[in-house]
């Protein structure tokens, strides 16, 4: 058996209670994941990217967006632009932002304008693109979390996430949320992924408890996901360690609904050509998968670190 999905019989509980069950516990208590959207390639948007139709839409979100206020009674607008004006995003259109909102949620202006705020909440909570850029210059030079450039066969940007990459010890649960929104974000200047969403590629080959920690589990499902305007497609988790398939997954799993828990694929086995075998059943194609798990894609980790890096004009000058 190499695949289990989410939704096979699971203990109610880990195997045994200990210090990693017990804070992942408590930290996603309360947890809402509401806002996640799952992506569905059934049931896209009507609307065409760039059509009258969508325009006129953004023409109501903008008005919807003049009689809200955020944190000090600020427009939601004018919070964003003042952002944007002392961020590295400076240099993006003033309606940008608002417009991934609106085709996040397949073109509902409510939910658009419900899911800026929390952007914006999200970006101010985790620094994205204002202060010193050096730890996330460092992260992105990690190769923890990557665009691979390639797309499932729906159209959805392949997010690769090797957990051995990230050292606990150097990064904290906010800094490796800062690097998933930051890559998540440099994904939606593709009008596709706008579009389709993202396919979360979770490689846990050679990973310790040292990679992950309750702390950034928490980070990615409360502050990141919920958040980040796009569209999840799929999350496989690959070649998992004991403690991630029987502690941590079971523990997650517990906090999420039906819908975004049948998104979620394991895929164990001991040889990467097994592990290609099942990504390419839920539709990623051998030449969308990286060889290191048994594809065709050769993913240059160094060449994209540094196009994000340049994109974002991130300084590392003392």
């Amino acid at each position: 058996l190499y695949m289990v999905c989410a939704t096979s019989p699971m203990s109610e509980g880990p195997p045994e209670e200990g210090k990693v069950p017990g804070n992942l516990r408590t930290l996603l208590a309360g947890l809402d994941t509401s806002g996640v959207q799952v992506a569905n390639h059934n049931e896209l948007s009507a609307i065409e990217m760039g059509s009258p139709e969508e325009a006129l839409l953004m023409l109501q979100l903008e008005a919807l967006l003049a009689e809200q206020t955020g944190s000090d009674d600020q427009k939601v607008m004018a919070r964003w632009e003042t952002f944007k004006a002392a961020s590295v995003y400076k240099w993006y259109p003033c309606k940008e932002l608002p417009l991934w909102c609106l085709r996040a949620r397949s073109h509902t202006v409510e939910g658009a304008a419900e899911l800026l705020p929390r952007v914006m909440s999200m970006m101010e909570e985790l620094e994205i693109g204002v202060g010193d850029q050096k730890q996330l210059h460092a992260d992105l030079q990690s190769k923890a979390i990557i665009d691979t450039g390639t797309k499932d066969a729906h159209g959805r940007a392949i997010i690769w996430m090797r957990l051995r990459y990230i050292d606990s010890t150097r990064s904290s649960a906010s800094d490796i949320a800062r690097l998933f929104t930051t890559v998540l974000l440099h994904a939606l200047r593709d009008t596709g992924v706008q579009r389709h969403g993202f396919v979360w590629l979770a490689d846990c080959s050679r990973s310790s408890f040292m990679n992950i920690t309750p702390a950034t589990v928490n980070a990615f499902w409360r502050t990141v996901l919920p958040n980040v305007p796009i569209c999840l497609g799929r999350v496989f988790i690959v070649n998992p360690p004991w403690f991630i398939s029987q502690i941590m997954w079971p523990i997650v799993s517990s906090f999420l609904p039906l819908a975004l828990r049948k998104s979620h694929v394991l895929i164990y086995g001991a040889r990467k050509e097994l592990w290609a075998e099942r990504l390419a059943h839920f539709d990623v194609p051998d030449s969308s998968i990286p060889t290191e798990l048994g594809g065709l894609a050769d993913v240059d980790s160094e060449a994209y670190a540094t196009s994000v890096i340049h994109s974002l004009h991130i300084s590392t000058e003392e």
